[in-house]
């Protein structure tokens, strides 16, 4: 088998990467891989898997800010599933600026498992200055582990 080209489709939004990475990857003699003959279908759509979850799973935290007065206060929703054990965890820079409260309303109707819940957070201005505010989505007994997702919020208090 030739190695030296591979065929690359784009997607819908034009990039390559991931197909040309996937490429290399079905042509095992190109990097030294050994696929076993009997399961070669089942190996190579492994690989594809795991390539294609950890490219789409990789989030970037989200970054906003808004300005409010001492005394004034903003909600931040963010949306979860308590009952998959992951929650949304805070931690302001500088906890002195803001006071944050915590409302979780679950959308769980009769019993029902694995229904989405909002967690609200009232965040009032309490002292003039700037602080942002780190919210992990995360597992609360999983300390060596990466949050599944991020989201950051400057609040700048006036």
């Amino acid at each position: 088998m030739h190695c030296g080209s591979s065929t690359v489709t784009r997607n819908t939004n034009g990039s390559t990467k991931a197909s040309r990475l996937a490429a290399q990857i079905f042509k095992p003699q190109c990097i030294g891989a050994q696929i076993n003959k009997q399961k070669p279908m089942k190996t190579k759509l492994a690989i594809a898997f795991i390539i294609i979850t950890t490219w789409s799973c990789q989030q970037k935290p989200k970054l906003m800010g808004t300005t409010i007065k001492i005394g004034e206060s903003i909600t931040h929703e963010l949306e979860g599933n308590p009952t998959t054990g992951y929650s949304w965890q805070y931690k302001a820079e500088n906890p002195e600026i803001v006071k944050i409260s915590e409302e979780i309303t679950s959308e769980n109707k009769d019993g029902m498992v694995g229904t989405p819940s909002k967690f609200k957070y009232k965040i009032e201005g309490v002292k003039a200055g700037s602080t942002q505010i780190l919210f992990t989505y995360q597992r609360s007994w999983e300390k060596d582990v990466a949050p599944a997702q991020t989201d950051t919020l400057t609040v700048n208090v006036k």
